[in-house]
């Protein structure tokens, strides 16, 4: 999700000098003039790790959006508001590309001087003056910080007085109050289009020298707002990769509160255990606040959290549309659960501790005309839940692959697991700062890789691409566990597959290939030099995650092509005397 803006206020630079002008207490280097006037300078590329030209960041915002500023009286700012004088109330900035330089205020196609902020299609700010007049730098202000909002988006009708937004200017009524708690309230009914909506970052100028000009994010300069979209979204989707049959899905299992374990069947909607903070609206609307992160990778971003209806669930609940048809048979066109591969909003959860625990029933029918069934009871999956921490402005997309490996029963209670264990693909997340693909084995312990190539993680692509370097962890019981490798007891291994067998490699077919030593068919390569454990991985907006209780997580560095396979012998056998599980890898050029 590509929703990662940047907007400046700027000063123009200066020229001249007059011994007797003065701002405020300090010598100004003009007077007040044309040439010191703020003014807004929209950069309208839409930024990922690299610029991208062209793109029209300023429709994303519906070329309106309204900006709260303030300066401050004292060095350091005060949660409650007593030391800061408003310097933009809610001003409402409107963008016309025609217009750029033919005001001093408006050197990029942005205006608010004598814009009507009267205007309440999708945003209804808390305004007192409808005029707006001109603003200047104040020299004297020890600091300045700014906010800006918008929820209007390129359709305005979409959000027509379906959200409202009120500025918080004072965040001494908050539970350890401090000045990251100033932000917005925001009301949103039934209808709203919660895409639309974006909050800038905070963004804190404090004069620690003379005032510079001309130059970006200093005091007196330009000033980036980066707008970003403070909610998440989520959505799941299935495959399969079954020979000879095509799969249909029976239902999905979830943990009542008065249970211990998932044995409550769904048959209408996907569901999996997972504590989760769902959006809510409603007819007469639903009430959030917008306050900042205060610390770590997220600090002076916007954090959208709920002050009614938004009770932590569970169970996560989706779409239905994953019952009644044959389930997709490439990764590349999935069935998920919604139509469209429409998302589902969500309240981010940064600091999520719960790991997602998946059960299904689902039913094989043979395609060769004989219409055979074979029903595939409780499968389950777990994804950690260091992959579960949703950020804002993230959309997380939860990919589920069913193959001839599975966990799940096909008789008895008594009777084995059957087909071997199945194996899921799990969570792609699209960021402003690079995608991430999350590939989870369904097992008793369920393996989790996922690949990072120049800084930016490997997606939408039927195979792993050459030079990355693969991470690899595993869920067993409750925990990410500690692997080992090439010493005795270790529990993990690596096999590179002989070409010749490479496109008959799956998971079940490599278990017997190694259960039975036919080493023509491959070879050890865990002794390999690009081979090793990690207590760090890389994250999917840049920083790393430290992987919890000593566990660690295998590291396969600059991978070159061909087919490999990943063994984790489980603590217990899931059947009968089996312990091995795999996750089978392709490596392709790009």
């Amino acid at each position: 999700m590509k929703k990662y803006f940047i907007y400046a206020v700027s000063a123009l630079a200066l020229a001249g000098c007059s011994s007797d002008d003065f701002l405020g207490g300090q010598p100004s280097p003009t007077k007040l003039t044309d040439n010191n006037v703020i003014n807004f300078n929209g950069d309208r590329s839409s930024t990922t790790r690299a610029t991208k030209e062209g793109s029209d960041a300023a429709g994303k915002l519906g070329k309106k959006f309204f900006v709260y500023g303030t300066k401050q009286t004292t060095d350091t700012e005060k949660a409650d508001g007593t030391d800061e004088q408003t310097v933009y109330m809610n001003y409402l900035v409107t963008f016309d590309d025609g217009t750029a330089n033919t005001t001093v205020s408006n050197t990029a196609g942005w205006e608010y001087v004598g814009v009507d902020n009267s205007y309440t299609t999708a945003v209804t700010p808390n305004v007192g003056d409808k005029s707006q007049t001109i603003k200047y730098w104040d020299y004297s202000a020890p600091s300045y910080v700014f906010y800006a909002c918008s929820a209007h988006g390129d359709d305005l009708s979409k959000n027509n007085g379906k959200v409202k937004i009120e500025k918080i200017t004072d965040a001494s009524a908050e539970p350890n109050p401090t000045v990251y708690k100033k932000g917005y309230k925001v009301t949103l009914k039934d209808g709203a289009h919660p895409e639309n909506l974006y909050f800038s970052d905070r963004k804190v100028l404090t004069k620690s020298s003379n005032a510079v000009h001309g130059e970006k994010d200093v005091y007196g300069g330009e000033v980036n707002l980066t707008f970003r979209n403070s909610m998440t979204k989520v959505r799941v989707a299935f495959y399969e990769t079954i020979p000879g049959y095509k799969v249909t899905i029976n239902n999905f299992y979830k943990t009542e509160n008065t249970q211990n374990t998932q044995s409550t069947a769904v048959t209408d909607k996907f569901v999996a255990d997972l504590k989760n903070t769902p959006l809510a609206m409603s007819a007469n609307g639903t009430k959030y606040k917008v306050v900042y992160y205060e610390s770590g990778d997220l600090v002076n971003q916007p954090r959208m959290i709920a002050t009614e209806n938004g009770a932590e669930k569970t169970v996560l609940t989706l779409g239905t549309n994953l019952f009644g048809n044959p389930l997709g048979t490439e990764k590349t066109s999935p069935t998920y659960d919604t139509n469209a591969g429409a998302y589902t909003w969500f309240l981010p959860q940064t600091e999520n501790s719960s790991k997602l625990n998946l059960k299904v029933d689902y039913t094989l029918t043979s395609t060769d005309g004989s219409t055979e069934t074979i029903k595939v009871k409780g499968a389950t999956a777990e994804v950690p839940a260091e992959l579960l921490c949703w950020k804002p402005n993230y959309a997380y997309t939860y990919l589920f692959k069913i193959s001839t490996n599975t966990n799940g029963g096909t008789g008895g209670t008594t009777d084995p697991a059957g087909l071997y264990p199945i194996t899921f693909d799990a969570s792609v997340v699209e960021t402003a700062d690079g995608n991430a693909e999350y590939i989870t084995t369904v097992s008793e312990a369920s393996i989790t890789t996922f690949a990072v190539k120049d800084n930016m993680y490997v997606h939408d692509a039927s195979e792993y691409t050459a030079g990355s370097d693969i991470y690899a962890t595993v869920v067993e019981g409750d925990a990410l566990q500690k692997l080992t490798i090439n010493t005795n007891g270790a529990n993990t291994k690596v096999y590179k597959i002989a070409d010749s067998y490479a496109l008959t490699a799956n998971e079940a077919q490599v278990a017997e290939w190694v259960a039975n030593s036919k080493t023509d068919h491959y070879s050890d390569y865990t002794s390999d030099v690009s081979v090793s454990v990690q207590t760090k991985v890389p994250s999917g907006d840049g920083s790393t995650i430290t992987l919890a209780n000593s566990a660690t997580a295998l590291k396969l560095a600059g991978i070159t092509t061909g087919t490999y396979a990943i063994e984790y012998t489980n603590t217990n056998a899931w059947t009968g005397s089996y312990k091995p599980v795999y996750n089978v890898i392709k490596v392709v050029n790009n």
